[in-house]
């Protein structure tokens, strides 16, 4: 069993998953994720309250017709008293677009940057290596133009895949094309071919915009590939959910909610180990360390793999005397043997040399010198403060 289990992990392509895998979860790709998730979220609200004040705007004059025959079957009194709030309501519009967009839009580049993030700590070869960032307002009008990029292509592969599953007989009534043979094929088919397309090149648009460091692109296209393909299957599961349980009273509640938030959350983990395979399809899973399934890797010539970093020793511990070398010493000369750098600069410590003892005798001395020494600053002080009280109780009294 172990053979055979061997011979399967030493497939290029196995080695490569499981190089993407460690190097997802080595880097907190889950993490990255849920965060990826909370800010989808925050930004869809908004865009929510935009499109609610789009509508009052747009079609204020249909939606007070539509509201003037729900409220006539209330009687007058509660017609009388829900008419200024709906009225108010539908003047407000205006300024529910306003405030919603510039919320949105804050939101949105803060998800944007939170996505930069995460791709980039999946795509670097060390992940302790900072991040280069751009001027704030540079960085800032960067951020929006990837998000009006990715708002385009995401809403058009998910109207694709709406087509192409539970929408796809309502557009065949709308275009009145029921007679026409095979349609009901041709109206899942092209969508889906619509829906790939759109997938590849949203993964290369983020391929391309996100990450600082470049990959060979052969690696960038099968990822764009697998993503494309992804992605489609995301959105038709979920598409396909929808469609069954459209007529589930508390599926309509709540449904769609939870099934949005199911979806942000797996399109983000697919993004980021995509990512992670994309990357390690020239590095190694984790910088500086080998393991079995960089052997692929380092059989091929074109590759130029980072050296293996000798593993840091453990802290010697001290002498039962309580003597003995510093706990962090070995760690220190095993830098410098190295040249590894620990924290953001080559520490340079130097301990006092093990073999130079004190003798008994200047030790007591030294210790009752700093004894008195300090008695008699305390005693200074302990005068001062008692004069310095005595001082003020005897201004009181006068």
């Amino acid at each position: 069993m172990g053979e055979l289990l061997k011979k399967i992990t030493s497939q290029p392509w196995v080695a490569h998953l499981i190089r993407a895998n460690t190097r997802f979860t080595a880097r907190m790709g889950s993490a990255f994720a849920g965060s990826i998730t909370y800010y989808s979220v925050l930004a869809l609200v908004p865009v929510v309250a935009i499109a609610f004040g789009l509508i009052g705007l747009l079609f204020a004059d249909e939606l007070r017709a539509a509201l003037d025959d729900i409220l006539s079957g209330f009687g007058p009194r509660l017609t009388e008293a829900l008419r200024p709030v709906l009225d108010e309501g539908l003047a407000g519009a205006g300024a529910i677009v306003g405030v919603g967009g510039a919320t949105a839009l804050y939101a949105g580049v803060n998800w944007v940057a939170q996505l930069k993030t995460a791709v980039r700590a999946q795509w670097r070869p060390r992940f302790g290596d900072l991040e280069a960032k751009r001027m704030i307002v540079l960085e800032t009008l960067v951020n929006i133009a990837i998000l009006v990029g990715l708002i385009v292509m995401v809403t058009a592969t998910i109207a694709l895949s709406s087509v192409a599953t539970w929408l796809a007989d309502a557009v065949i009534g709308w275009l009145a094309l029921d007679g026409v043979p095979g349609i009901t094929v041709l109206l899942r088919l092209v969508p889906l071919l619509g829906s790939l397309v759109l997938g590849l090149v949203l993964f290369a648009f983020l391929f391309r915009v996100l990450p600082q460091t470049r990959v060979r692109t052969p690696a960038v296209l099968k990822g764009c590939v697998f993503g494309s393909v992804g992605l489609a299957v995301l959105t038709y599961l979920s598409s396909t959910i929808v469609g069954l349980f459209t007529r589930n009273a508390a599926f309509s509640v709540f449904g769609p909610v939870i099934l949005l938030m199911l979806f942000l959350n797996l399109f983000a983990r697919l993004i980021l180990f995509l990512a992670a395979w994309v990357a390690t399809s020239e590095q190694r899973a984790l910088a500086g360390e080998r393991s079995d399934a960089d052997a692929p890797l380092e059989a091929d010539p074109e590759i130029e793999l980072e050296p293996v970093v000798q593993p840091m020793p453990e802290p010697a511990h001290a002498a039962p005397g309580g003597r003995g070398r510093n706990p962090y010493a070995a760690r220190v000369d095993w830098a410098r043997r190295e040249r590894v750098q620990i924290g953001p600069e080559q520490l340079d410590v130097s301990y006092p040399s093990e073999d130079v003892k004190v003798p008994q005798t200047v030790a007591v001395r030294s210790t009752r010198i700093a004894s008195a020494v300090g008695w008699v600053f305390g005693a200074a002080s302990g005068i001062g403060l008692g004069s310095l009280v005595a001082s003020r109780l005897g201004r009181r009294r006068r």
